[in-house]
């Protein structure tokens, strides 16, 4: 299926393995409240269902004590502690991620072909128990799609912790930076009509404010990674696995006390580097028929990665920081094929599925 004019078929191809696009009308059912006991048919983690069941969950972030969730269509949600999921805009999009600088909540977009958006980035006010109060949306990419000569998606963006109103923002092959909360905009890498699929897992140092990184894929199936060591002012574009047929890379995590300490999952491996980038091992290849959907830092230093099983199920994994050696834990097999992987505050893991979200609680890890 066609999702973005004016890309070719590659894109589709690997998009439509990363959401299923198969049977694309959402239910409109909504759970009204989360089955909050653990599932019994897995004994070394703790599965909880929070709720969205027929939804397509595939952005989320923690905002207070609530919960906003990006979906594949059916648009934003919030919810408060008890989980009474409410809907906020952005319906008809694919909603790419969510996140909070603290006083407004940010969600990149991509367009549902044939329907169009107005904008890849948007931006409101947080308020009250549900993080989003019912201020409409507004459009903060700086009209982008007017000069773009096609219909252009956003996958990822970052918000600097070290200077507020930074916001860096990927989409296509670009990276574009706003230095004052989205008002105006000036492209950092590539330009208007620069080819690629994406970029994929903006991340800013928190510590330093200086170091960047982003994995991406190429036009041509070969996944590549960017770096920058001046905020974003500047990008380095390399190549470091070959074209090994890893279309793109679909996560990065950096060690939270460790900039140069980066982990990247691609579709069939997960590759790591001590050096910021520039020496590359593989730490798991994924048994046979497992593709890896996504990747997380749990704590300063614990990874997660989860992946699609064949025949729609879902494989979580964990990396242990003392042995370096990722181990799989047990899913539930009621939980539908994964499309996000996140982490609270608390350590627990949120995972985005084909129908609803669920938090875990790995048994030893938290």
């Amino acid at each position: 299926m066609r999702l973005v004019p004016g890309i070719g078929g590659r894109f589709a191809r690997l998009f439509a393995m990363v959401l299923a696009f198969a049977g694309l009308a959402a239910s409109c059912e909504r759970a009204t409240g989360p089955v909050l006991s653990c599932e019994a048919d897995v004994t070394d983690a703790c599965w909880q269902f929070l709720g969205l069941a027929g939804s397509r969950v595939t952005a989320v972030t923690s905002v207070g004590s609530g919960i906003v969730a990006g979906t594949y269509g059916d648009g934003v949600f919030s919810a408060g502690p008890t989980y009474d999921w409410q809907f906020h805009g952005l319906a008809r999009r694919w909603i790419t991620q969510v996140g909070s600088d603290g006083r407004q909540l940010w969600a990149s977009v991509s367009q549902l072909y044939p329907d169009t958006t107005s904008a890849v980035l948007f931006s409101q006010p947080l308020s009250g128990v549900h993080p989003l109060g019912r201020t409409a949306w507004s459009a903060a990419d700086g009209g982008v799609l007017v000069s773009a000569p096609f219909q252009i998606s956003a996958f990822s963006f970052a918000l600097s912790k070290r200077q507020p109103g930074r916001i860096t923002l990927g989409h296509s092959i670009a990276i574009r930076q706003s230095l004052d909360e989205g008002s105006t905009w000036s492209y950092v890498f590539g330009f208007p009509s620069a080819g690629g699929l994406a970029q994929i897992g903006l991340w800013e140092s928190a510590v330093s404010g200086t170091r960047m990184y982003s994995g991406c894929g190429t036009g041509n199936g070969t996944a590549c990674f960017m770096s920058s060591v001046d905020a974003g002012q500047t990008w380095e574009q390399t190549f470091p696995w070959g074209p090994r047929g890893r279309d793109i890379a679909v996560g990065l995590a950096v060690n939270a006390s460790d900039d140069d300490d980066v982990t990247v999952v691609l579709a069939n491996s997960v590759v790591r580097s001590r050096d910021g980038g520039k020496v590359w091992t593989v730490e798991l290849d994924a048994p046979s028929a497992v593709s890896f959907r996504g990747l997380v830092l749990s704590g300063d230093s614990v990874m997660y990665a989860v992946a699609l099983v064949s025949g729609g199920r879902a494989a979580l994994f964990r990396r242990d920081p003392a042995s370096n050696s990722w181990v799989q834990r047990g899913v539930p097999a009621m939980v539908a094929e994964p499309l996000f992987l996140g982490a609270q505050a608390d350590g627990r893991l949120l995972v985005g599925t084909t129908s609803g979200l669920w938090r875990v609680r790995v048994a030893g890890s938290q």
